[in-house]
């Protein structure tokens, strides 16, 4: 205990703003990751449990406390963390299971959690009370293992320490005007800070709102992708008049678990509790598809046995007593729906009001609604800093007009039902003391005895009850007794884990007891038959050992009674014959007993003896020592009891009624179908089952799955109608049905043909079709031997890989599908969702089997390197299976729950990059590049296919206009830059409309298009492949560079200028290409005497680099010659001949390495009109990829060594000059 109040205090030491009095200016000073820094220094424990977010001005709590009671009857272990706590603080902190409803975080745990805590905190700078709180919560949650985690925010949401959670689905309650200095002064305002818990793709549930109010949580839900359920209008219910008061029906929402009409008993008390209630219920359903077992007959017996401490609260109620009602109403809202219950729900003839709030509160707005219906006023205040004193309250109350009491209030304890001891024998016919040992005699009122302690019992005086021992030193007590003809003195440990009890483990008041028998029972303990006979003091502890030894003194109870002492042993008995009447663990006589005891503190003893209290409050009653104190203290907990047992029976009749409802249902069905059969007349759901069967028989299917199948038609035809269940299961059956398992196409495995095909859909890309025409030569020789490949196209946009695929699937005779993988982030667009999941659907791959109707066709994976990846899992890891020829024989997609063979499919999957695509995915793929069209192909396809489209589409096919080779070429020089012919298509079709609007209003028209009737079309050119200067200057290069349009021209150019030796880059270079120009340098210094440069220049004469068009970044290594025969051609003034361009990477010692893309870079030379293009030697090989033809017009420079390049691209000096 002392452990637990230091472990407060020190949470208490921290800013508490529960206690403070806020304003925005404050709440904005808040740091929203302070939260999250202090979970990630604990492990971040809130990421191990699921959870439910709940926020809202009213009902929060109330909704917390309903979904929490229904997850728990499914057998799962619920965390609830809420707040405030209305007596001890850990209330807030509660783990409930099936057998405990209350589930408060015990003590030893709350200072366990608070030294893992510890630590976190003490390295989170100005962390606050309440985030320490949360910490602690998430951490008992996650150490405990909680299944699910209900969490009430705290104030607000979008800045409170909860709303660091990831959860199932957020929660909104209905919104009033309260914390208006903090959350802001209008409903949007509220709104906003309230749907900050909206978190991106999580389903949000909304309780009926004001217009303003909804309109912003849409627009929040709308922005985060948040599907949003608005209960009332997506979620519809109603209320009902039951027999016992107000009942929800439900509407049946569209794909919702719970059926419509369905009702709904709330045990919580108020109008507004229904409203709460179709919360709750909107929230489970969304929450279903993670929790499968929770059910509706949960949710109602959830809702049905909620409690809620505070609530509208009947603390007491009886035909002779006045009820005791509390609530928590806490704004001028929650006030009004008071009113409103204890007008409908409760029958009075005389009100008093016991009133207290905090004074930030609208305390006139409760007030004004309240005051009315009272016919009496108490103020009041609590230990609480911003609460109101009764003083302010009273003068306010009667500046209203009412008259108001201002006197102090003592409130009575609540008590606690969580515990429920061992019910004791009861022997009814007992009349006075059972066994012959005499009372000990006192000595000056003091008795010594023997003593034995007793574990989780208390033995009152005259009660008889069996006394287990186990304990050596207990037995040794028991013998002495019965040796020396003692009675013993028993009283009840405080810790009942004690197994050696110290003096201070002991309570202090007991009782002597008289033994009866005593029996050896087959477990090696002993049973003691022991009768209480007297109230003892203990006032010393006479001996420890071998059995303890105690003088007590005796206890006389007063027997004189009070004026109303006999009226309230009647109202005893009467309650408790009500009790004994409702608990079926108390047996009949229990009353018959009671009944026939005629004095007071022994009728109190007995119902405390019989009653299910906890140890401490049997304790309590021992140690009152006035009967009168007595039997009112047993009046109160007989009234408690009598609470929850009429509840508990009513409940009962409840699902009984609904069994027999149920039952009589079933039988009647069962009577209608019998009949149906005899008559020859089948129901419409017996009719669709017999189409199922016969469908199922028709269909060829593997045997696992038609067993599969089977099975699930046998669950389906033993279903009632109505079950929600049916509509799931049919759709699951008609997948299978759909689904092609054995159905396969004729593959054409004609070679000449495809190859026909092949061309006449795509001009060039020879390689490409020679390895499809491989695979199917192959195939025809050994059809059962080939296993499908999987092709990965990968080129620039454009360049017809997905058009190419359509082809292969034309030439092969297959069926084509296509699916785009751009922007799929979550693996269950590839796997399917499970079943358990409402609205569930297979993945992508098996919704286009479906589509396609056989088991091989040709299926395109398209921008399978734009796969996303985030919490919902990694796509690209789904399609490993998918892609691999080794295990998509045994595809399981989740919805489906079976293999699937994807074998004989032919997947090819396109992309514009390899890098994005995970390496474990691209080993299972075979990877065919497609470059960029050169301009010869880019000809070939504007004559074969995008002219005769385009004058066709636009109705110019009759009209002789003939393209000249030049305008063509104009066409794509000027106009276009890519490395596909999109764009060029576009400029085609741009001419084409413009010659269409000339013979539309029959004006002249261009029948032959030649370049200038192209740049009169379409406006000057845009762009210009020679970029070279206009002379041969020194310091200014011609490099070569590959871009995703093909190749390019690139100017590089050097400055010298006094300085002290700086090399300035600019242009918009990357890290590469800047290392590369360092290494330039690094060369020229090292060469400085070589090259006739004089090395004192390098300090004294700055270096500037600079590529043009310097928005456009650059990067690379193959600039290195380039940027070296600058820089020397500056240094040696040595101009560098314009028709030369060159490519390259130079290392320190002058040695040219390899690079890519030297096809492009050629043609691009080649446009350009350059003569010498100068490569290193190892690229030679690439000049294949090149046709012959286009070779020819420039000359090719092979060069190892940096001096190569130097001797074709500088012009000699003047000495060289006259030596050649």
């Amino acid at each position: 205990m002392e452990s637990y109040q230091r472990a407060l205090d020190y949470l208490y030491s921290f800013i508490n703003f529960e206690h403070k009095v806020l304003d925005r200016y404050q709440a904005n000073k808040i740091d929203p990751d302070r939260p999250r820094r202090l979970l990630d220094l604990l492990g971040r424990p809130h990421e191990r449990f699921p959870s439910l977010h709940i926020a809202g001005t009213k009902g929060k709590g109330s909704v917390a406390a309903m979904c929490a009671a229904s997850l728990r009857l499914t057998g799962l272990r619920v965390g609830l963390y809420t707040s405030p706590h209305l007596r001890e603080f850990r209330e807030r902190i509660r783990i409930l299971t099936p057998d405990d409803g209350d589930g408060r975080i015990p003590e030893e745990a709350f200072v366990e959690c608070m030294a893992q805590v510890r630590p976190a905190v003490e390295q989170t700078p100005g962390v606050t009370w309440f985030e320490i709180v949360t910490a602690l919560a998430f951490t008992y949650f996650a150490a405990a293992g909680v299944d699910v985690a209900v969490v009430e925010v705290g104030l607000g949401g979008r800045l409170d320490a909860t709303n660091i959670l990831l959860p199932e689905v957020a929660v909104i309650t209905s919104l009033s005007l309260d914390h208006t200095q903090l959350l802001g002064n209008t409903l949007a305002e509220i709104a906003f800070e309230k749907g900050g818990i909206i978190k991106p793709g999580v389903p949000v549930v909304v309780a009926p709102q004001a217009p303003e109010a909804l309109a912003t949580l849409e627009r929040v839900a709308a922005e985060r992708a948040a599907p949003l359920t608005v209960v009332g209008r997506d979620w519809p219910y109603t209320v009902a008049q039951g027999d016992g008061g107000h009942v929800l029906v439900a509407g049946g929402a569209a794909g919702g678990l719970i059926p419509p009409g369905t009702p709904f008993v709330v045990g919580l008390s108020g109008r507004h509790q229904l409203d709460n209630a179709a919360v709750a219920l909107a929230a489970l359903e969304r929450v279903v598809g993670r929790f499968p077992a929770l059910t509706v007959g949960d949710m109602q017996r959830g809702l049905a046995t909620v409690q809620w401490p505070g609530r509208l609260q009947v603390l007491q109620s009886g035909p002779e007593r006045p009820t005791l009602l509390v609530d928590s109403a806490h704004n001028d809202d929650s006030a009004a729906k008071l009113v409103d219950a204890l007008r409908e729900e409760f029958h009075y003839q005389r009100l008093v009001l016991l009133f207290g709030a905090p004074e930030d509160k609208n305390v006139a707005g409760m007030l004004t609604r309240l005051l009315p219906l009272a016919d009496e006023v108490v103020m009041t205040t609590a230990n609480h800093p911003r609460s109101a004193t009764p003083e302010q309250l009273a003068a306010l109350a009667a500046s209203l007009g009412h008259e108001a009491a201002n006197r102090t209030i003592v409130a009575m304890d609540d008590f606690d039902y969580s515990q429920f001891p061992d019910f004791p024998e009861l022997f009814p016919e007992l009349s006075g003391d059972l066994f012959d040992q005499p009372l000990t005699k006192t000595k000056n009122g003091l008795i010594e005895c023997p003593f034995l302690p007793l574990r989780d019992v208390v033995l009152f005086p005259q009660m008889v009850m069996p006394l287990f021992i186990g304990r050596e030193r207990s037995l040794a007590a028991i013998k002495a007794a019965n040796r020396n003809h003692e009675n013993l003195i028993v009283a009840a440990q405080r810790d009942n884990d004690a197994l050696d009890p110290e003096e201070d483990d002991l309570f202090g008041i007991g009782t002597e007891a008289t033994i009866g028998r005593v029996l050896r029972m087959p477990d090696e303990t002993t049973s003691v038959l022991a009768q209480g006979r007297r109230r003892v003091k203990i006032v010393a502890y006479t001996q420890w050992e071998p059995y303890i030894r105690v003088r007590a003194r005796v206890i006389e109870e007063p027997t004189e009674w009070q004026a109303n002492t006999e009226a309230l042993m009647r109202a005893v008995l009467a309650l408790f014959e009500k009790v004994v009447g409702l608990n079926h663990s108390l047996p009949e006589e229990a009353y018959t007993y009671a009944l026939n005891l005629d004095e007071p503190g022994w009728l109190a003893d007995f119902v405390a003896s019989t009653l299910p209290v906890p140890l401490t409050t049997r304790q309590e009653i021992m140690e009152m020592l006035d009967p009168h104190e007595r039997l009112q203290a047993i009046s109160v907990l007989l009234a408690k009891e009598l609470d929850v047992l009429e509840l508990e029976d009513e409940i009962q009749s409840q699902v009984q009624q609904e069994v027999d409802r149920s039952h009589r249902e079933h039988f009647l069905r069962e009577q209608m179908r019998v009949i149906q059969g005899e008559l020859g007349e089948l129901d419409v759901f017996g009719q669709e089952l017999d189409e199922l069967r016969q469908s199922v028989a028709a269909k060829n299917l593997p045997d696992d799955v038609r067993d599969k199948t089977e099975k699930e038609l046998s669950r389906l035809a033993a279903m009632p109608p109505m079950s929600p269940e049916i509509g799931i299961i049919r759709t699951y059956i008609d997948w299978i049905l759909d689904l092609p398992w054995v159905e396969l196409s004729a593959d054409n495995l004609d070679v000449a043909n495809a190859a026909a095909v092949l061309d006449a859909d795509h001009f060039g890309l020879e390689k490409i079709k020679d390895r499809i025409l491989e695979y199917i030569a192959v195939r025809r020789i050994a059809p059962d031997s080939l296993r499908s490949p999987i092709l990965c196209f990968v080129g620039p946009p454009g360049t017809g890989k997905t058009s190419l695929g359509r082809s292969i699937a034309r030439a092969l005779g297959r069926e084509f599908v296509r699916i785009s993988l751009g922007g799929v982030r979550d693996e269950a667009e590839i796997r399917g969702h499970r079943r358990t999941y409402i609205g569930a659907m297979p993945g992508r791959v098996i919704q286009a089997m479906r589509r396609v109707g056989t088991c091989n066709p040709l299926f395109m994976l398209d921008e399978v390197d734009k796969l996303g990846n985030d919490f919902r899992g990694a796509p690209a890891a789904a399609l490993l299976e998918v892609l691999d020829p080794e295990q998509n024989n045994t595809f399981v997609d989740h919805y489906l729950g079976m293999e699937y063979d994807l074998s004989r499919v032919l997947f090819v999957t396109t992309a514009n990059f390899l890098d994005p695509i995970p390496p474990a995915l691209q080993d299972r793929m075979e990877i065919i590049e497609f470059s960029s069209y050169l301009e010869e192909e880019k000809l070939g396809i504007l004559k074969q296919f995008l002219l005769p489209r385009q004058l066709e589409e636009h109705g110019l096919s009759d009209k002789g206009i003939e393209f000249e080779d030049a305008g063509l070429r104009a066409l794509i020089r000027e106009y276009t830059r890519e490395a596909g012919v999109r764009n060029l298509e576009r400029e085609v079709a741009n001419i084409c409309r413009k010659i269409a609007r000339m013979v539309a209003e029959d004006a002249p028209f261009p029948r032959r298009i030649t370049a200038d009737a192209v740049r009169g079309l379409l406006g000057p050119p845009r762009f210009a492949d020679d970029i070279r200067p206009d002379d041969d200057e020194v310091g200014v290069a011609t490099g070569a560079a590959w871009t995703a349009a093909g190749g390019e021209l690139m100017i590089i150019e050097v400055n010298l200028m006094p300085g002290k030796g700086t090399l300035i880059l600019t242009g918009q270079l990357g890290d590469v290409m800047r290392e590369s120009a360092q290494a330039a340098l690094t060369y020229t210094r090292s060469q400085a005497t070589a090259l006739g440069i004089d090395p004192e220049r390098f300090e004294k004469q700055d270096i500037h680099i600079h590529l043009p068009e310097g928005a456009v970044p650059k990067d690379g290594p193959s600039a290195g010659a380039a940027l070296a025969t600058a820089l020397i051609s500056a240094f040696t003034n040595r101009p560098i001949r314009r028709d030369v361009s060159m490519t390259g990477e130079i290392t320190l010692r002058g040695r040219v390495l390899p690079v890519g893309g030297v096809r492009e870079k050629a043609l691009a030379a080649r446009r350009a009109g350059v003569h010498t293009f100068i490569l290193p030697r190892k690229n030679e090989r690439d000049l294949l990829d090149i046709p012959e033809h286009l070779r020819k017009d420039v000359h090719f420079v092979f060069a190892d060594r940096l001096e190569q390049v130097l001797e074709a691209a500088l012009f000699p000096t003047a000495g060289e000059e006259a030596t050649a």
